[in-house]
This record gives C-alpha cells, structure tokens and sequence, in this order.
C-alpha cells in the first residue's frame, strides 16, 4: 500500500470489512462505542469519516433523529459520539429511577442499596447519586439520621439503615400495643363496677356471719387455733383466741358456745 496515499484510499478498500457492534442500548451507550471502536481497530479503519459512516449505518433511526443537523453534516465521528453520547447522558437518572422502579423494596434497607448499585452500574452513575437516591426511598426520620453521617460507605450506610428500622419498629409496636400490665387510670377505673374480690367462703346473704374460723378454714384439722363461736367439731387441745368479730348489724348475741 503506497505510504503517501492521503486521499483514503486505504479505509476506502478496507471499508469492505463488515462490522458488527453489538445492538444499541439507551443505557450503555458509551459501551456501544467502546465494541464499535474495537471493530474500528481491527478492521484499521482510521479517517474519521469511514467511522462516522459506520456509525450512522448501525445507529436506530430514532437516536439520529435526537441529534442537530449540524452534526450529521459534519460527518465527523468524534462530533456524532459527542452528541449521541451527550443525548443520553442527560437521561441516565430517568432510566436509573425507571429501573429502581421496576425492583421490589422489601426487606433490608441494604439489600435493596445492593440492586441500586448493580443498576448504578451499568449506567456509570456515580455513588453520590447513588447515595442521594437511596436516602429518598426511606423514611423521613431514619432519613435524617443517615443524611448526617457523610463519612459512611454506602454498605456501612445500609446497615446503618437496617438498624434504625428495627428500632423504629420495635417502637412503633410498643406504642400501639402497651404492655397489659399498665397501670389504668383512676379516671378509668373509677368508671369500672366494683366486685367482691374476698377469698374463702362467702356468705349466702349480707348479713350472714360464718360459723367455721379462718384457722379450720385454711387448716381444717392441723390448725393451731380457733375461736370461741367457731363451729369445728373437735377443739380440743387448740389456742382460742379472743373473740375480735364485731356484733351484728342486728344486734344479735353471739353464737351459743354450746
């Protein structure tokens, strides 16, 4: 091949050569460009206007029609990679919101930062996006608590982010169910019916007295005690105890000792 030929005449022969860059995608353009270069390598095609013919063949009639007419009638490639390049650049946070949207958030705060990243990724968006688009999906409380901490990684961010919700949780419930041994207040329990809550044998009517001592009552034959008017069958060797029941409503005697 002549060395001073300078007319292209080269990329002209060699243009021949089919290129194959893969199918173009809105979110990995600057991989697109990067396979076709390669193909541009390996076929030694170097004018610029071989490349930018190239280009124009495997670009979507759709992305050409995004780009100013002064830079297709330049027919420079370095211009039309600028441009297409450029197009897309300004939609990345739209498609990386468009991707979030499409993955289930539930969970652990820091898995869900993971898919954020993977996605971030294939974009080649920056961790403080990144950073900023995950704090907005949280809520506002434990928000404001990560937003402070500036230093964190963003795995130490997730983790940070599991943490304060179990807290938030844990209160959360503890604020809606109290505990049922919660003290009521006087208010409510001035309002509450009263009962008789005594232990033992209870009377048949208001005025009846028993006839059994408590001693018999709680210890049937081993009691130590007894009174007076108690009933029990054999008092023999006990310690009676002074009679300390207050007389009738009715004035009555007290019971016989007979």
């Amino acid at each position: 091949m002549d060395p001073n030929n300078q007319d292209g005449s080269e990329d002209e022969v060699i243009s021949s050569v089919k290129i194959k860059p893969p199918t173009f995608s809105e979110t990995s353009v600057p991989t697109w460009f990067r396979v076709l270069e390669a193909q541009f390598h390996l076929a030694r095609i170097s004018t610029t206007k071989t490349k930018y013919y190239h280009a124009v063949s495997q670009l979507p009639a759709e992305v050409l029609d995004r780009i100013s007419q002064t830079e297709l009638e330049a027919e420079d490639y370095d211009r039309l990679k600028k441009a297409v390049t450029n197009t897309f650049e300004k939609s990345k946070l739209e498609l990386f919101n468009d991707l979030m949207s499409k993955q289930t958030y539930s969970g652990k705060p820091s898995i869900y930062l993971q898919d954020m990243l993977r996605q971030s990724g294939k974009l080649n968006i920056g961790e403080d996006i990144v950073r900023m688009q995950f704090l907005k999906t949280l809520p506002g409380h434990v928000r404001t608590v990560l937003a402070s901490h500036t230093t964190l990684t963003l795995q130490q961010l997730g983790e940070l982010a599991n943490d304060l919700l179990i807290t938030y949780h844990s209160a959360t419930v503890m604020a809606v169910s109290p505990p049922s041994s919660a003290v009521a207040s006087p208010s409510t329990t001035s309002q509450r019916p009263t009962t008789n809550t005594s232990v033992g044998l209870k009377p048949f009517h208001q005025n009846q007295r028993p006839k059994i001592c408590r001693g018999h009552i709680f210890y049937g034959p081993d009691s130590k005690s007894c009174k007076k008017w108690c009933k029990w069958p054999n008092k023999t060797g006990l310690n009676i105890l002074p009679n300390s029941r207050p007389p009738s409503r009715s004035s009555s005697p007290a019971p016989s000792e007979n």
